[in-house]
């Protein structure tokens, strides 16, 4: 007669026990599903951030705006090319 009772506080206390493991699981995963997308926002924003910069990038360096920028800093094209490279030098006949 004692032994059915203990079985079922025994299965009780499993089942409890079970479930506030499920509750603690759930939690957890609500948790990192809001972490998740908090760290998503900010990777969206730093990809927005970066084409940004990507732009400026290609815009300071493009060819028209260097031209302008040394325009203003007082540098003239040159006229004519100047080429420091000499001769190949010869083998020695031995």
């Amino acid at each position: 007669m004692k032994r059915p009772i203990l079985l079922i506080i025994f299965i009780a206390f499993i089942i409890a026990g079970l479930t506030i493991a499920q509750i603690n699981v759930g939690n957890k995963i609500a948790t990192a599903g809001s972490e998740l997308s908090q760290i998503q926002s900010e990777v969206d924003k730093y990809e927005r951030e970066n084409s940004i910069l990507q732009e400026q990038i290609l815009d300071t360096s493009s060819y028209t705006n260097i031209e302008e920028k040394a325009k203003e800093l007082g540098f003239a094209p040159v006229k004519k090319s100047v080429s420091m490279v000499s001769a190949p030098p010869l083998a020695m006949k031995q």
